[in-house]
């Protein structure tokens, strides 16, 4: 990869450095070259990839508009990613930097506490010398990870990598799309370990990074690299508009979700697990149990989740303000805790799901707690993905967004999905009262 024939934003900006710059600005632009992949040949001078030449492409464009058809995406970048791919023999094929030295400094992170005494180090995890090289860049070790094990001698980043770009990446719907290609992309791959990750592309840092970090071993950005870098195996992920999360939305996918551990007992191949498995893969990363099964009566009571929209700044074309899918959002909210409070039945804990200003890691806590799930339609309750099996949703959809979103989540995870229709934005509290009360009679409370 040469960082410098691609054009964008170096990325991993702070928000506030970088208000009010344009979208294009931060999506890739290639130039033929950006990519090389070494050919081995035999007869490297009679193909032109031997000294200077190697302008040979990887693939025609006949094979992109089989393979990597534009679509309805109006900047395909992973199609022109693996157009501007050119091959080359060993003499062009050099590598200047390699993806881990024994300390290195994350210059993203750097920024972000550039007024702080302590400064993040990244460090081969086979460095002996390291308290050493901390003395010699100044770094707080403290606020060290490891980042990747490649040999500091090494011209070649040796796990596999995987190639990531990101669109609407302050959005949870849409970064959700990002991830399950990602891990589908690594499924299919089969790696047995979680890769490293390259952003290839120029956004500054969003709060929703905090879980890219959590699900791979390293994350870098590609022009936060001074020079050309080799990667022994490099994995291109598919844009998220391609997965099944968004296509599903425009195309009829029959698949029905059930847990691994029931499909293992009682195979269906009219049933699925990957998404299932991409929810336990998220718990796992910040450290939750995957093999929880909720008993139907909890000790501590039933976790009802309710799913909140807050105003926060996204990226930096965002405002600040989101727009309200529920225009009595708190009125419901306050109805189901008087009511919670009131209910003999089975002891309910009613769970005021701020999510914007949260942790990721207590979202997903939130999320693998609770029994049952209320939101109005937004990207917050994308996090059913993180859901455990006997969790029940309940949408809340106005009439400007009946979408199908959550519930096609919902059933290819095999989740049981109820939704309350409003013929505007308002909903009678009543109304959201009695649904719950029925689904919590269905859990015997």
């Amino acid at each position: 990869m040469h960082p410098e024939r691609i054009r964008m934003a170096r990325g991993g900006e702070r928000l506030e450095e970088v208000m009010g710059r344009g979208e294009d600005e931060e999506l890739p632009e290639f130039d033929f070259g950006a990519f090389e992949i070494e050919v081995v040949d035999d007869d490297n001078d009679s193909n032109g990839l031997s000294g200077g030449g190697g302008d040979r492409k990887l693939v025609d464009s006949e094979f992109l508009n089989q393979y990597l058809q534009r679509g309805g995406i109006s900047k395909h970048t992973m199609r022109s990613l693996v157009d501007s791919i050119r091959l080359v023999g060993a003499k062009d094929f050099q590598c200047s930097e390699c993806c881990s030295r024994s300390v290195m400094v994350e210059m993203q992170l750097l920024l972000m506490l550039m007024n702080f005494k302590s400064r993040p180090c990244f460090m081969d995890e086979h460095e002996k010398t390291f308290d050493s090289a901390i003395e010699q860049v100044g770094c707080d070790p403290k606020l060290s990870k490891t980042y990747g094990t490649v040999d500091a001698k090494g011209e070649w980043v040796e796990e596999p990598t995987l190639l990531v770009t990101r669109f609407e990446y302050a959005n949870v719907f849409h970064t959700v799309t990002d991830w399950f290609s990602a891990y589908v992309a690594s499924r299919v791959t089969g790696l047995p370990y979680r890769p490293n990750l390259v952003f290839v592309d120029g956004h500054c840092v969003a709060p929703l990074e905090e879980t890219w970090r959590a699900l791979f071993s390293s994350l870098r950005y590609a022009k936060n690299f001074t020079g050309p870098v080799c990667f022994r195996h490099a994995i291109l992920a598919p844009l998220g508009y391609e997965t099944a999360l968004f296509k599903g939305l425009t195309e009829d996918i029959d698949c029905h979700g059930a847990s691994a551990h029931d499909l293992w007992q009682k195979p269906d191949d009219r049933k699925t697990a990957r998404l299932h498995e991409f929810g336990e893969m998220i718990r796992a990363a910040f450290g939750f149990p995957v093999d929880k099964h909720r008993t139907s009566k909890p000790v501590s009571g039933h976790n009802v989740l309710f799913v909140r929209r807050e105003d926060y700044l996204a990226h930096p074309r965002h405002g600040g303000k989101v727009q309200s899918r529920l225009s009595n959002e708190q009125e419901v909210f306050d109805a189901l805790k008087s009511w919670v409070s009131d209910h003999s039945e089975c002891k309910i804990n009613l769970i005021n799901g701020l999510f914007a200003h949260m942790p990721m890691k207590e979202q997903v806590r939130a999320i693998q707690d609770a029994s049952v799930i209320i939101g109005a339609h937004g990207a917050g309750l994308t996090h059913i993905v993180s859901a455990t099996p006997k969790t029940v949703i309940l949408e809340i959809i106005s009439s400007e967004y009946r979408r199908p979103h959550f519930a096609l989540i919902a059933k290819w995870k095999g989740l049981e999905y109820h939704s309350i229709y409003l013929a505007g934005s308002y909903a009678k509290p009543a109304e959201v009262i009695k649904k719950l009360s029925s689904i919590l009679k269905g859990l015997d409370c």
